[in-house]
């Protein structure tokens, strides 16, 4: 999927290592296999700063619970279907609404 719009809910500087932005992020119909890549240059992007993004988890908020998280190694958005334990297939998460957290220093 390339990654569609973002709307920070709550955004948290600090002077501590670490800081934690939510955010919703709404699918659209390209998720690719394995991925969406480039989600840390997304997130830089959409916050406007030079981040390291360390970590993002969240749910979507539809009808079918779907787990998104960041895979770090390959800086990509990954998605699983909760109802039977699968990566998501590629295809259109369009009607999806996803509510994340990113972890970022």
């Amino acid at each position: 999927m390339s990654l569609g719009a973002l709307t920070v809910i709550e955004k948290a500087d600090s002077s501590v290592s670490q800081n934690q932005v939510a955010f919703t992020l709404v699918g659209d119909g390209a998720y690719p296999a394995g991925g969406t890549p480039g989600f840390e240059a997304f997130v830089q992007e959409k916050l406007g700063k030079t981040l390291t993004l360390v970590a993002a988890h969240g749910m979507s908020l539809g009808a079918v619970a779907i787990l998104a998280w960041y895979d770090f190694v390959n800086d990509k958005l990954c998605l699983r279907n909760l109802t039977d334990g699968a990566d998501a297939t590629p295809g259109s998460f369009a009607a999806e609404t996803f509510q994340i957290v990113a972890t970022y220093k």
